[in-house]
């Protein structure tokens, strides 16, 4: 064979390692994420993200004390629904921003309060009362709701609302719930059981019940059910914050990034339904998600202990709401469950 095929062959030989090189994926290679810097603006991510502040894990899935920046997904969202979590907002394109978002559901502003689904006519008056239907004839209202059956966070209460109660006074805020009388005070589906565990802990925070996701073995797959506390409570508006605390033991299928199975509380407002409801953020609890609004995660850890939640509720402040968790979970890797107990709204 001459020298000229032989340096041919070389030569194809040459090539074809090259595109098998190119095209061949590396099995070492897995999942991965782009971290972004809080400074930059949205943090350097791509619109459908966000720079989300997460806790470094360990080789075993125990947080190590350290933070990191990642961009992280974006929840998806109803423009008109606005059922992003507190202190997020819906935007036009479907994803949820951080922020106090637009007033959409009336020509006129209205001082950031929502307009209750009524048309601002009053508006010649600057009197804060931007959707009655009335226009005020002898006094200010600067309570907002003296001339109206429909309230609109009333601050003084002198006049009395003819239809729906005034719930935003400055009463005491005080429901304590350590699930010691059963489900006398609850409405419970699916897996959502009360009483002395029998797996997972096997112990509760106080007492002798507690609330939990099956309590004699692990949750089912595919599941969505609620723990709604039948008593509807009154925020007060003062100035004080009310908060929703409560101590959990979490053991569930997820992670700071995906929470595979989880649960979250939802605080539903008197206009709202349980789909539209807002969701609690947590600024207390070492097992959340990124949006900071789901309980997940710690499989990992078989010796979990029970550890404290805080969520602000000044949200709703001046508001008439119910409260429930919502416990969801997806078709596979079930685990001992999410039990709470010693719940404090005040």
């Amino acid at each position: 064979m001459s020298g000229r095929y032989l340096i041919l062959i070389a030569a194809a030989f040459l090539t074809a390692m090259v595109v098998f090189n190119a095209c061949t994926p590396d099995d070492e290679e897995g999942p991965f994420t782009v971290d972004c810097d809080p400074s930059l603006e949205n943090g350097g991510c791509d619109y459908a993200e966000y720079c989300a502040e997460t806790e470094v894990l360990d080789d075993s899935g125990f947080p190590t004390g350290e933070l990191k920046y990642e961009c992280t997904l974006r929840d998806t969202c109803s423009y008109e629904m606005q059922d992003c979590p507190i202190g997020w907002y819906c935007e036009t394109t479907g994803y949820c921003f951080k922020g106090e978002g637009p007033d959409i559901d009336t020509a006129q502003p209205d001082n950031n309060l929502p307009d209750n689904n009524l048309p601002d006519t009053d508006t010649a008056l600057p009197d804060g009362d931007t959707d009655s239907s009335l226009p005020d004839t002898t006094l200010p209202d600067t309570d907002t709701d003296t001339d109206t059956p429909q309230p609109d966070n009333d601050t003084d209460t002198t006049q009395p609302d003819t239809v729906v109660p005034d719930t935003d006074t400055t009463g005491v805020l005080d429901l304590t719930e350590n699930f010691e009388n059963g489900a006398a005070n609850w409405t419970l589906e699916g897996d959502w059981q009360i009483g002395a565990p029998a797996y997972g802990i096997f112990t509760t925070y106080g007492g002798a019940n507690c609330a939990g996701t099956n309590l004699t073995g692990v949750y089912s797959n595919d599941a969505d059910a609620k723990l709604t506390l039948n008593q509807q409570l009154s925020i007060p508006g003062g100035a004080a914050e009310p908060v929703i605390e409560f101590y959990a033991y979490v053991n569930a299928e997820g992670s700071s990034m995906i929470a595979n199975d989880y649960v979250e509380v939802l605080i539903k407002k008197s206009t709202d339904t349980w789909e539209s409801a807002t969701k609690a953020v947590f600024t207390v609890g070492p097992y959340l998600d990124s949006s900071k609004t789901k309980l997940t995660g710690n499989t990992n850890n078989a010796d979990a202990t029970w550890q404290l939640y805080r969520a602000s509720l000044s949200a709703v402040k001046g508001e008439s709401v119910q409260i429930a968790f919502r416990f969801r979970s997806d078709s596979s890797s079930a685990a001992a469950g999410i039990y709470i107990d010693d719940l404090h709204i005040h």
